[in-house]
């Protein structure tokens, strides 16, 4: 988790994400960001990993960060204990 600014409530790597207004999308758990300046940056201050990659579907260029799509583990934890 990641503290945010005020360190009142953290967030994870796919709420900034979300929050950033970046462009998503997944598969299983792990996270594509479309790449660009601001995700390669917000990714390298976290000292997050990441692959690049050329989507086939789009043609564009995309990060594949992975294990870090929260919704697939927190799907997982719902199945877990239900």
């Amino acid at each position: 988790m990641l503290a945010d600014k005020d360190n009142t409530m953290e967030k994870n790597l796919y709420e900034l994400c979300v929050e950033a207004g970046f462009e998503l999308d997944h598969h299983e758990s792990d996270l594509y960001i479309k790449d660009c300046q601001a995700a390669r940056t917000l990714l390298n201050q976290h000292g997050q990993k990441f692959t690049p990659f050329l989507s086939e579907l789009d043609g564009a260029m995309w990060l594949d960060v992975p294990f870090a799509y929260k919704p697939y583990w927190d799907e997982k934890t719902k199945v877990g204990n239900g």
